[in-house]
């Protein structure tokens, strides 16, 4: 599992790691990469901490700060990308960029259930959304992807489809241009 971007508590950083433990404790093999700065190093000492109180510290490896080439490369060594981001008023109204980086990648997405995010994750089975403060339903969805290859394949291979025909810069690119066209009307 991978969670890649800034590291803070309102991008959910409490209940994944949370999330995992009660995961750990149900016996589930599974590995936790957190690749980003960090929102501030007491958050960082503090995240740390519960990591090491949870007995996580060999499941949980912290990256900081990496080039885009070795994000790239971390995401093709994961199974699931995760973006369980808190229901704040800016993260309800945009899709979050490493949504489409995971499934650039074909690698299925455990996102939170923000409407729009289940329009795009659920509407094209890329992925599963829960509830980004309900630790016991993320970790249900970690075990289900655990547990499933067949599942995490099937999601992973829609996100790479549709991300391929729908949201690459070839196809962004002629709504961008037909927008400025619509713009210069004005």
């Amino acid at each position: 599992f991978i969670y890649a971007g800034v590291i803070s508590k309102s991008r959910g950083i409490e209940e994944i790691i949370k999330s995992f433990a009660l995961v750990q404790k149900q016996g589930f093999n599974f590995h936790l990469y957190l690749v980003g700065p960090w929102v501030s190093p007491e958050l960082r000492r503090e995240m740390e901490e519960m990591i090491h109180n949870l007995n996580l510290t060999k499941q949980v490896t912290i990256t900081g700060r990496i080039s885009f080439q070795e994000v790239g490369c971390l995401y093709r060594q994961n199974d699931v990308g995760l973006a369980l981001l808190h229901p704040e008023e800016n993260y309800l109204t945009y899709l979050a960029t490493k949504i489409f980086e995971y499934m650039a990648v074909g690698i299925p997405v455990l996102a939170s259930n923000f409407p729009l995010w289940k329009l795009l994750i659920i509407g094209h089975q890329c992925g599963l959304t829960a509830n980004p403060t309900d630790i016991d339903e993320i970790s249900k969805k970690i075990v289900l992807l655990i547990k499933n290859r067949c599942l995490r394949c099937r999601l992973g291979a829609n996100g790479w489809k549709v991300f391929n025909s729908h949201y690459n810069w070839d196809t962004q690119e002629k709504k961008l241009w037909e927008f400025y066209k619509r713009l210069e009307e004005l």
